[in-house]
């Protein structure tokens, strides 16, 4: 089964899914046939597109940065592992991932960081958001860009704003739900 949304990219007339396996697919949308998969890990996250049609995706702890043919192009290893979030790419091509060490319901953790990921897959920075409280029936936050470059994350019961590098990447799916408002959930 398909376990977290889905990411479209109508310029490759292609959609990008993750399932229970760990498998990001693409799917092409005028067929509906599978054209390739890559295993990127268990508890994958949201795909996102950037600027030049890769995809990010967060999955077996790691964040996975995957060229449009479906070859690996680098992966990053946060510092403190856990469930890596649906990341959002920036106009600079920065990608922003949370990290959650476990998701144990209702019930306090280490703690939450926001990772900033260079375009090449090294670390830019990271920020330690607290003990968040995660809820295991909800999903991991997935972090928010806005135009003035302003990062918003939520853990359970608790919310951050964190000054970020840059606007969204003027990219066909740059975060979760496509833009800021949301504009990519079905109606």
């Amino acid at each position: 089964p398909i376990i977290a949304p889905p990411a479209i990219d109508q310029s490759r007339n292609a959609l990008y899914v993750a399932n229970d396996d760990g498998k990001l697919q693409c799917i092409d949308i005028t067929s509906g046939t599978g054209t390739w998969d890559l295993l990127v890990g268990t508890e994958a996250s949201g795909p996102v597109v950037g600027t030049d049609g890769v995809i990010y995706i967060g999955g077996g702890g790691k964040l996975s940065a995957v060229k449009p043919d479906g070859e690996a192009k680098w992966v990053f290893v946060p510092t403190m592992s856990g469930v890596v979030s649906t990341p959002a790419v920036t106009v600079d091509g920065y990608v922003y991932v949370l990290v959650v060490a476990g998701k144990k319901k209702l019930s306090l953790q280490t703690t939450d960081s926001l990772y900033a990921v260079n375009p090449d897959g090294t670390r830019r920075w990271a920020c330690g958001l607290g003990e968040g409280m995660s809820d295991q029936d909800y999903p991991l936050s997935a972090p928010k860009l806005d135009a003035s470059g302003f990062i918003y994350i939520g853990d359970g019961y608790r919310a951050w704003c964190v000054v970020g590098i840059s606007a969204p990447a003027a990219s066909p799916w740059p975060m979760f739900q496509r833009d800021a408002v949301n504009s990519g959930r079905a109606r």
